[in-house]
């Protein structure tokens, strides 16, 4: 909110003054000489933090030079944005919120955007002493704080997290997937090696197994495996008649093989299962 006198303030400073950038000089000037740098500075307690800035406390550090410089030069009729961002001097660079700085810019006709520097020490001098929780300028345009920076920082550091926890999980399930299907190559060669004899019962216990879980009552299920005597009390649970004709010829060559000696070839298996 602007006060009447932060109005005034604004007026004697620009008075006789027309060209925008000879305003936004003014103020620059004003706040740089007639404010103290003072990075402990905590004005979350006024409901102006501004008009208390310039008129009460008279010190403070970047956010609060920035946001005072936005807001007159607004008063005066000059367009203006607040700025926070990272200083660093090389090319390449490791960047800490120790780096934090805030400014303002006014927008000349002709010119764009220009920065200015009223906070009245050294941007090598400034250190990251953001506390207050989001501020609104006058014109109702959030000022962004360095808390909320800190935010955006934790925002793109979970993301970061969250895209190797998700590689990583990938990565796990497709070893999983890979070693089943290692398993069931295996057991296929293995299956394949097999004399014909052993393959014979190995589809057998099977096709029990399969019928077994296709039984849906669990006394059933009890009843078959503990009064079975002879694999031929399958038949009864196969799903139709045809289920029916196929599991008793399986299991009338099954008994030749194995009771009565008889051979059987790769070939009748594979008619046998279909």
């Amino acid at each position: 909110m602007v006060t009447e006198r932060m109005e005034e303030l604004v007026r004697s400073i620009t008075d006789g003054l027309d060209d925008p950038y000879d305003k936004a000089l003014a103020i620059e000037k004003y706040l740089h000489t007639h404010y103290k740098y003072n990075k402990k500075v905590d004005l979350r307690g006024y409901d102006n933090y501004v008009d208390a800035f310039l008129f009460e406390v008279q010190k403070g550090y970047c956010v609060h030079f920035a946001s005072a410089m936005v807001v007159m030069l607004r008063i005066a009729g000059v367009p203006s944005r607040y700025v926070s961002g990272y200083h660093y001097n090389y090319r390449t660079t490791m960047v800490m919120s120790s780096d934090a700085h805030a400014w303002p810019e006014a927008y000349i006709s002709g010119v764009g955007w220009v920065p200015f520097e009223p906070t009245g020490v050294s941007v090598e001098m400034e250190q990251s002493s953001y506390e207050p929780d989001g501020q609104i300028s006058d014109s109702g345009v959030i000022i962004e704080t360095a808390e909320e920076s800190e935010n955006k920082k934790e925002t793109s550091e979970f993301k970061k997290v969250l895209r190797l926890i998700l590689l990583y999980i990938g990565i796990i399930l497709a070893a999983v997937v890979f070693f089943i299907l290692i398993v069931i190559a295996v057991r296929r060669i293995i299956f394949y090696n097999l004399p014909p004899e052993r393959k014979l019962q190995e589809i057998v216990k099977v096709k029990c197994r399969e019928i077994e879980k296709g039984i849906k009552s669990k006394e059933e299920k009890e009843k078959l495996r503990a009064n079975s005597t002879s694999l031929y009390e399958y038949i009864e649970y196969a799903a139709d008649s045809e289920s029916k004709n196929n599991l008793k010829k399986l299991l009338d060559r099954y008994y030749l093989v194995r009771f009565r000696g008889d051979s059987i070839s790769d070939d009748e298996i594979k008619k046998l299962i279909g």
